[in-house]
Order: structure tokens, then C-alpha cells, then sequence
């Protein structure tokens, strides 16, 4: 039986959430291999995000799909939801950024999602797996990351996990101003 250390909510909105207009059709996941690696696709009317498991499980695209606007920025280890932890300085040899996330894609009903984990490797973190799915709903223009942090019954000890979500988040040639809304408020 596993402990569960930690379990966040995170939600990213574009736009301000639901939008109004016409009856969006199903949101689509895919996995695309057009560019010799797996990226997963989760896509709806509103947005298009693009998942890549190999790179840290991390979101690499995410597009408005009516304006075509790019928020995810495209510079080396950046995108949204970077998983890093406080206690592996410096990060770049850190066990979760950029490393390959084994990924299955879920459909439920009215969303489709891609579950991602990977487990450290090094000193106590060895024993501490990061799980996080991502979703996306039929009618809306938001992504929900569900993550949760879990201590193997084999380390023996209680862990401290100190998560950092890092998220590469701008529109190129553009000064931006993001809103992440929390169970607190904004």
C-alpha cells in the first residue's frame, strides 16, 4: 500500500474558462508520431495541447484554436508543467526535468486525458513517483492537471516532497498578463 505525500489541483484557463458560443463537438486525443516522436494530442474547439511524454511529460504546445495564438513557449525544457522538486539542485540533473514519462491515454465521459508517471532515481527521491494527468472536457477551454505525489512503501521513511510546477507561459512578441485561478482565488 502506497502514502500519498501530496495531491494538487492545478487548472489552467484560457480565456477566462468556459466560453459562450455554439455546442463545441467531443474533445480528440491522439497520439501523433508525424515528427519521429510520440507527442499526445488533446484538442477541442476552444484549444489544442500537445503532451510530450519523452520530455518530461510536459505540455509543448497550447494553442486558442480560433486565433491560433501559441501560449506554450518553445524554448529548450519550457512548455507548462514542468515538474521540478526543491530538494534536486540544480534542476537540469533533477530525476523529473526533461526525463521520458511513461504515458496511456483515458477517455471518460464528456473529457479525454493523458496519465503520465515517472519515478526518481536518485538518493530518497528514488522512492517517490510524480503522477499527473491531464484533461480536457468536450465544452471547455481549460486543461485540468491532476497530480499526485506517491512515497513507496519500500522507502521506509516519510518524504518531504517540495514540487515546483514550472510553466514557460508567453505569446511571442507580446507582453502578457496570465490568470491561474486556485480553490483560494486568483
Amino acid at each position: 500500500m502506497s502514502l500519498r505525500a501530496a495531491r494538487a489541483l492545478a487548472l489552467l484557463t484560457l480565456l477566462g474558462g468556459f466560453l459562450p458560443g455554439p455546442v463545441a463537438a467531443e474533445a480528440v486525443l491522439r497520439e501523433d508520431r508525424s515528427l519521429g516522436a510520440v507527442r499526445i494530442v488533446l484538442e477541442n474547439r476552444f484549444l489544442k495541447a500537445v503532451v510530450d511524454p519523452a520530455s518530461g511529460g510536459r505540455i509543448i504546445s497550447f494553442v486558442d484554436t480560433r486565433s491560433q495564438v501559441e501560449y506554450a513557449s518553445a524554448a529548450k525544457d519550457m512548455g507548462i508543467f514542468s515538474d521540478l522538486l526543491w530538494q534536486q539542485l540544480p534542476f537540469s540533473s533533477g530525476d523529473w526535468l526533461a526525463k521520458p514519462y511513461s504515458y496511456a491515454l483515458v477517455r471518460g465521459k464528456g473529457r479525454v486525458g493523458v496519465k503520465l508517471q515517472r519515478t526518481g532515481s536518485q538518493g530518497s527521491l528514488r522512492w517517490v513517483t510524480i503522477h499527473k494527468t491531464f484533461w480536457l472536457r468536450d465544452k471547455s477551454s481549460r486543461i485540468v492537471a491532476d497530480y499526485e505525489y506517491e512515497n513507496h512503501p519500500d522507502a521506509m521513511e516519510n518524504i518531504t516532497v517540495c514540487p515546483w510546477f514550472h510553466h514557460g507561459l508567453a505569446v511571442k512578441g507580446q507582453d502578457c498578463t496570465m490568470y491561474l485561478p486556485a480553490p483560494e482565488g486568483v
